[in-house]
């Protein structure tokens, strides 16, 4: 069993570009945490004659629909606003991954909490937007039973987005993508599904995957047995608007860590949760503990959380040099979720939080929601290192 030790994101190589003036927030760009190498004195030499790739790994949180985010314009569904302002970071990233928390299919009606079904036209917004892979392994998976299961996977798959999770037929569930010389491995598991699993025939429970120890740990160990240069791992877990992990999620991912995962990619507490660095070897691996909502209509006014209209989009630099495999920089774009009257209905749309605090986007935003902003910012950061 490898020995590692848990490292808070390198600060020497930090710098946080926050202050404040008289309330006023001088937000200077994205917060980067570039870790450091981790190579030893003996195997540095040697390591500069080999050749060393690179690639950007974009990750967000939790993708929801709530009735009120479904209502038709004009006779029709339209989502494409939703990401309007950060596909551009999303699209920028060599791979994009997200959590897809909902269903979608024509056998149940349209419908928000407690059991979500959503048009698949929200399902072309996230393609749009530039997500490359989602987990749709969650606590919702089935909400709208194998048929939305089924469906959820022939929308994405018509899209052209991998899911990861989830299956529509027996295999490792393992999702392989290679970028710039690099094999990534995607794992997704769910620590349960709201009671619905006797939905599944028990002959068909090998459609979801559940957050079972002895699985996941040989699943780990497979992908690297079939060459995985990284393995990515979505964690459904936690407990619901908790901002600090429990026992239970730091024990398990230092366990998946161990066992090979690079990166831990948490979900379900619907707020953001701490994030760690573990060296293991010559390797540094990545976890945070949960994402948080990247789009929803869980707000303070709605839930009494503020919390819960802050996310983030973590960007990882991915390095390979020869054998080691490492997570070089890690990458801090927090958001926030605009909700707005539209005629008929409420529109959203997911705001990258350092422009719309500096005012680069073409908005009309009141004083009070900027302020709102800055302090969704200032919060994600210190939050995600670990300082509130």
């Amino acid at each position: 069993m490898h020995r590692f030790k848990t490292w808070w994101i390198a600060l020497t190589a930090l710098t946080v570009f926050v202050a404040f003036c008289i309330g006023l927030s001088v937000l200077k760009r994205p917060v980067t945490f570039a870790s450091l190498d981790v190579v030893d004195d003996s195997s540095q030499a040697g390591s500069s004659l080999q050749e060393t790739q690179e690639m950007t790994l974009l990750a967000t949180g939790d993708i929801m629909y709530h009735s009120t985010q479904i209502l038709k314009t004009n006779g029709s569904y339209d989502f494409e606003d939703n990401f309007k302002y950060v596909s551009s970071y999303i699209q920028n990233a060599d791979l994009a991954v997200a959590n897809f928390e909902s269903t979608t299919t024509t056998a149940y009606p349209y419908s928000g909490y407690p059991q979500f079904n959503t048009p698949k036209e929200a399902v072309a917004s996230i393609k749009n937007a530039g997500f490359d892979v989602v987990s749709t392994v969650n606590n919702h998976s089935l909400d709208t039973g194998k048929a939305g299961l089924l469906g959820t996977l022939q929308a994405f798959q018509e899209a052209g987005v991998s899911t990861v999770g989830t299956m529509s037929s027996r295999g490792d569930g393992i999702v392989w993508k290679e970028v710039n010389g690099i094999t990534i491995a995607f794992l997704a598991y769910s620590y349960g599904f709201n009671g619905l699993l006797e939905r599944l025939d028990e002959d068909e429970r090998w459609m979801v995957n559940a957050l079972d120890e002895v699985k996941i740990e040989a699943d780990i160990r497979l992908t690297k047995k079939q060459g995985a240069d990284f393995t990515v791992v979505f964690a459904h877990w936690g407990q619901e608007y908790r901002t600090e992990p429990t026992i239970d999620q730091e024990e398990l991912a230092h366990k998946m860590v161990n066992w090979g995962a690079n990166v831990v990619l948490g979900s379900h507490p619907h707020v953001i949760e701490r994030s760690e660095m573990i060296k293991v070897e010559d390797e540094q691996r990545y976890i945070i503990y949960s994402l948080g909502n990247f789009i929803s209509d869980q707000r303070l006014e709605s839930v009494n959380d503020i919390n819960t209209e802050r996310g983030v989009m973590v960007e990882l630099t991915l390095r390979k040099t020869g054998s080691v495999n490492t997570v070089s920089a890690v990458t801090l774009i927090p958001t926030w979720v605009y909700k707005y009257s539209c005629p008929g209905r409420y529109c959203y749309q997911v705001l990258p939080a350092l422009a719309a605090a500096e005012g680069s986007l073409d908005l009309n935003l009141s004083e009070s929601l900027l302020k709102r902003i800055r302090s969704a910012y200032t919060e994600t950061v210190k939050r995600i290192k670990g300082t509130s």
